[in-house]
């Protein structure tokens, strides 16, 4: 995936310079300073829904809860 995005910043790159006559260099330094921001925003993003899943099991922890004791009454 990030072997084809990088790709793709290069056609998009060409174009670029076509359009405006200005260069646009990608870099491997570019290339990796790319990768570790996809893992960053990978991790934040996990980590986000990791919480999620935990409320929302808490959630339904407790309507399971509820629901036993209202069958009780």
């Amino acid at each position: 995936m990030c072997k084809d995005i990088h790709i793709g910043t290069t056609e998009l790159a060409l174009k670029f310079d076509a359009a405006l006559k200005r260069k646009v260099y990608n870099t491997p330094k570019s290339f990796l300073d790319f990768i570790k921001l996809f893992k960053k925003c990978y991790e934040e993003k996990k980590n986000e829904l990791s919480g999620n899943l935990g409320r929302l099991q808490n959630g339904l922890t407790k309507l399971d809860q509820a629901n036993s004791q209202v069958a009780q009454l």
